[in-house]
């Protein structure tokens, strides 16, 4: 029985090499082959490929350019699925292993798991702010005695960023020892009709767009990841009773609109109890060449409406990353490469500063001696 975690990337033995490298060719990843009973038989990978475009037909069965003696992680009661990875890693240039039981299909583990924390501190992950996002608030909610956070994503979209967070939810879960539960908000259809096309930036989002092939994203969601279909105005007012959502500490908003930024961070006015005294934040559509338009807009509102009370900061497009380099320890030079510039200024804070536990001391006896001994004369 082949997982649905990793269906996408699994082809019978007899299916063509052609129709193979189609189902490769989505993500270039890596494709497991299997035998009539589902038992691994191999891997194909980019190399495979490209070795078969010149030697063999596209017509020809999958099974003739299989690897058979792959790298691979034999899963048992005890096996160090890290450390295995490692050792291969360490001898081997692969970016993916798989890990089989009895012969099975299991799962498919890739080089940014096994040097997660590594790759983490070099700022070398994918998606690199979702990141930091959620590594800062497992960190705090670590050290405030929280044993479990929330992450929501509003606006998913075909998902790719929610199976980002869901990867790496489960590694900083396991770093810090924190539940984190994920929940991924969205119509299913795409952009509603909008109801303020100035400040919903009508020239640049049209209805209709970033529709969501919801089965196939079903399938690849796990056990810690919800997917929250419908309109987000009605979805979210008893979200957290419902689900019984531990605390939120991180959100990232990709809602496009002006109009449907408004009802989530009106629910950012609910009870202390649902949130985290600080929640680090993305907002994936605000831009200096659209200066209090969309999300950008609803944000200067909220501060103005919750003045004292609650506030995100930095409240518009700024270039101020400190926090991530000098309070959660990632190297903030990614984020001047090309590929990332465009997450500079849409990280932020939400600060609940009636909260709680927004003054508790986040160290411990040990590290504020050790503060202590580094200033002392």
């Amino acid at each position: 029985m082949v997982s649905n975690k990793i269906a996408q990337y699994v082809v019978n033995k007899n299916e063509t090499i052609a129709d193979a490298y189609w189902k490769f060719s989505r993500e270039y990843k890596i494709t497991i082959v299997v035998d009539n009973d589902n038992k691994f038989l191999g891997i194909v990978g980019n190399a495979e490929y490209e070795n078969a475009k010149k030697t063999t037909s596209p017509k020809e069965k999958i099974e003739t350019i299989t690897n058979k003696n792959c790298k691979k992680i034999v899963y048992n009661d005890g096996t160090d699925i890290y450390m295995e990875a490692r050792n291969i890693y360490a001898e081997c240039n692969l970016n993916y292993i798989p890990i089989v039981s009895d012969n099975d299909i299991i799962d498919i583990f890739n080089r940014e798991r096994a040097f997660y924390k590594q790759y983490f501190s070099e700022g070398r992950l994918p998606r690199m702010h979702y990141s930091v996002c959620m590594w800062a608030a497992a960190e705090e909610a670590k050290r405030m005695g929280y044993d479990a956070i929330s992450v929501i994503e509003f606006g998913v979209a075909s998902g790719n960023g929610l199976l980002a967070a869901q990867a790496h939810a489960k590694e900083i879960s396991r770093l810090f020892g924190i539940r984190i539960e994920l929940y991924g908000f969205d119509t299913g259809t795409g952009l509603p009709e909008s109801s303020n096309l100035v400040n919903d930036m009508g020239n640049i989002f049209a209805p209709g767009c970033f529709t969501m092939n919801q089965k196939t994203l079903s399938m690849q969601l796990e056990e810690h990841t919800h997917l929250i279909l419908g309109n987000i105005e009605d979805t979210i007012g008893d979200f957290a009773e419902k689900y019984n959502a531990p605390p939120v500490g991180a959100m990232f908003v990709d809602v496009d609109y002006y109009s449907s930024t408004k009802p989530i961070l009106n629910w950012l006015g609910q009870n202390d109890k649902y949130f985290m005294p600080r929640i680090f934040m993305y907002f994936d559509d605000i831009s200096a060449l659209q200066e209090g338009l969309g999300e950008e807009k609803a944000i200067i509102e909220f501060n103005a409406e919750n003045e004292g009370n609650i506030k995100i900061s930095p409240e518009k497009v700024s270039g101020n990353i400190d926090w991530i380099a000098a309070g959660y320890y990632a190297n903030s030079s990614w984020i001047y490469n090309c590929t990332y510039d465009y997450a500079r200024p849409r990280l932020k804070i939400c600060h609940r500063y009636n909260h709680k536990d927004y003054t508790k001391y986040r160290f411990s006896d040990d590290e504020k001696a050790q503060i202590e001994a580094r200033y002392s004369l």
